[in-house]
């Protein structure tokens, strides 16, 4: 009877998350004019030298192809958090209760840098970035993008950019969960530096300096800041860029002149 209900439980939390992936992919359907306009709008006209700068398709399924598979990444979008809701609520008398309000809190912290991320492409990757790849061949080629490059091109720049937008949430829980601890961060500090060069030439379109300039950044940023959470996670593990040290000199004149007054005058 207890696995019966269980399974109740189970099946309607599915069902919830199969409603909202099915309101994903049917909005992608019914709005594709809309969804397509705001998608393609950063470009700023100049992905064909067709009417308006559309993009172009190069078979008559294309379109439907496109849509197809824009919707099923929008339904995912929405169904994985209900989903995840969903799990957390079942297992919730198995969690404690610090436990599983940590958990949601993290779940909205990551859907708030995973938000961050797709605004960051949309704003300034492909406004910039791509703007300046489609213009570097005026005078020398007519640049044309297909639709599917282009939807594709913009989803692998948020899941990428994404990554990068996670990496404080996922240090500082890291730290505090003391899997790893914030020396471990300090020590491969020039690793991931260096590596953030490659990340940024490897995710970019064409190898360009301006795109890549445009992960690099963020990414280093990012990473000194999820430093910054892992020192405050556990202070006494370790020294974030002198904090300590600038504290104590800081701090010095006062403690002497405490110890003075203390020593000599009594007070």
């Amino acid at each position: 009877m207890q696995s019966y209900h269980l399974g109740r439980r189970v099946f309607f939390r599915v069902s919830w998350a199969a409603i909202a992936f099915s309101i994903g992919f049917s909005l992608v359907f019914v709005k594709r004019v809309e969804i397509y306009g705001k998608l393609i709008e950063p470009a700023d006209g100049r992905l064909s030298p067709f009417e308006g700068g559309l993009p172009i398709i190069l078979g008559v399924p294309d379109m439907f192809t496109s849509v197809i598979w824009l919707g099923l990444r929008v339904g995912l979008l929405l169904g994985v958090p209900v989903l995840l809701i969903g799990l957390l609520q079942l297992f919730k008398p198995w969690f404690k209760t610090v436990l599983f309000w940590y958990t949601i809190a993290s779940l909205m912290v990551t859907t708030a840098c995973f938000i961050a991320a797709s605004m960051f492409v949309y704003y300034v990757m492909v406004p910039v970035g791509m703007t300046w790849l489609l213009k570097f061949g005026d005078g020398i080629v007519v640049a044309v993008i297909t639709l599917d490059e282009y939807v594709s091109l913009l989803t692998s720049l948020v899941l990428a950019m994404a990554i990068v937008f996670e990496l404080p949430p996922i240090m500082f829980l890291l730290t505090k969960a003391r899997i790893v601890k914030y020396y471990h961060w300090k020590k491969i500090r020039w690793f991931v530096i260096g590596s953030a060069f490659v990340f940024s030439a490897l995710i970019t379109p064409g190898f360009d300096l301006i795109n890549a300039t445009l992960v690099l950044v963020p990414f280093i940023t990012l990473f000194e800041v999820g430093m910054f959470l892992s020192w405050l996670a556990y202070p006494a593990d370790g020294d974030y860029l002198w904090a300590k040290s600038v504290h104590y000199y800081v701090t010095l004149p006062y403690r002497k002149l405490r110890n003075v007054m203390l020593t000599h005058l009594g007070i």
